[in-house]
């Protein structure tokens, strides 16, 4: 007998927990399922905690960003617990710099609260940062972290609590649109629901198969390594450091057990056949780069890890997420393609998503993410 319910999500990591908590909260009948636990460590939220940030490279991202920073709030207010940790961000980079060109530019273009500082400005407000003396240093004063796995589960158990219905360790095995709704088939059960919103991450392209472009699974990782000093690492005195001006970008975290500090290499680290051959082996090659990285921005780290975090996620061909309706069918939403970028926004994007399953449109502007820009890029083999 199939079991019926208004709306379902299937995906409860980073933007699908945070859309079935908004649906929830709302008084919407809804049903999630996550193959895994809620806050599993396997998808792209690894880490323990992920930056959040308003300022964006891409300048469609922003509105995103800043409505999110009000659910994550929300969030906290509905699960009681302390999320979100404030401590502003550095963005480093010379002057030359296209990227960070990229961050002026949208910084003043949103008005988003900010200073320029000068090398000397820079090493007498944040001492154990190493500027150059060519370098411009950007200070947000709105960026910081949110304990990543832990919003996840808050999110997924909020809305239980709300009266959704979750359901952990259920994998769904497809997804068919009838003249009735959209039947979703896990391995003991039948849904008859009214509209889905698919946010599997890594693992869409096992579930929907032609109905999108294939995406590419990447793995990301972040990494801690010991400090000999806490003084000048925490966050009332250290903020997010996010370094532009290397061969490849690099995020520093403070610390938060007065032991060790979080270094991410901004970049993934290579490409998955399947989502669920994750590994757990980091490559030489980027380990090297990291720890030399360390030895020379992190003064007083040790500059060897003593562990790794990865994370797996799917990205697009153009690099932008696919937030929207199927073409086949407008009852089956997507949510995807986030590229392991796309935490920071994930309260606010849930809410999105929440709209379109919902209503059918959304105020959060969403504009160049729909799947149809693919019929017009090349099949990559």
């Amino acid at each position: 007998m199939k079991r019926r319910a208004r709306v379902a999500v299937i995906g409860l990591g980073s933007v699908g927990s945070m859309t079935f908590w908004q649906l929830a909260r709302r008084g919407i009948d809804v049903v999630g399922f996550e193959q895994f636990a809620c806050g599993h460590p396997y998808g792209g939220a690894g880490g323990d905690n992920r930056l959040y940030r308003i300022l964006s490279e891409n300048p469609r991202y922003v509105p995103i960003t800043r409505a999110a920073k009000d659910d994550w709030r929300a969030l906290e207010r509905d699960s009681g617990i302390d999320l979100l940790t404030t401590c502003g961000e550095l963005y480093i980079a010379p002057e030359s710099s296209a990227w960070m060109s990229k961050v002026l530019g949208n910084a003043s273009a949103f008005g988003i609260d900010h200073s320029t500082l000068t090398p000397a400005q820079s090493r007498a407000q944040f001492p154990t940062i190493p500027v150059g003396d060519a370098d411009i240093v950007v200070l947000e004063r709105e960026s910081g972290y949110v304990q990543a796995g832990a919003s996840i589960a808050a999110a997924a158990h909020v809305g239980a609590e709300k009266g959704g219905t979750l359901l952990e360790h259920c994998a769904v095995t497809a997804v068919e649109s009838t003249d009735d709704g959209v039947l979703i088939t896990t391995a003991d059960s039948e849904w008859l629901v009214d509209s889905v919103v698919v946010t599997t991450g890594a693992w869409a392209n096992r579930l929907l198969g032609d109905r999108l472009p294939m995406f590419d699974v990447r793995r990301a990782s972040v990494h801690w390594y010991p400090l000999r000093t806490p003084v000048g690492y925490t966050p009332d005195v250290y903020p997010i450091v996010e370094r532009g001006d290397v061969d490849f970008g690099f995020a520093v975290w403070p610390t938060t057990d007065r032991q060790h500090i979080k270094v991410a290499l901004m970049s993934t680290l290579d490409h998955r056949t399947d989502a669920d051959d994750l590994g757990h082996t980091m490559p030489k090659k980027a380990l090297d780069l990291i720890d030399s990285y360390v030895a020379e921005y992190v003064p007083d780290a040790i500059p060897t890890a003593i562990r790794h975090a990865f994370g797996v996620d799917a990205c697009t061909q153009d690099g932008d997420f696919v937030v929207g309706p199927t073409e086949d069918d407008p009852r089956i939403v997507l949510g995807l393609g986030m590229n392991i970028r796309g935490f920071k926004m994930a309260a606010g994007m849930g809410r999105a998503l929440a709209d379109l399953a919902s209503t059918g449109s959304t105020d959060i502007p969403l504009d160049g993410m729909s799947v149809r820009r693919f019929q017009s890029l090349p099949t990559v083999v």
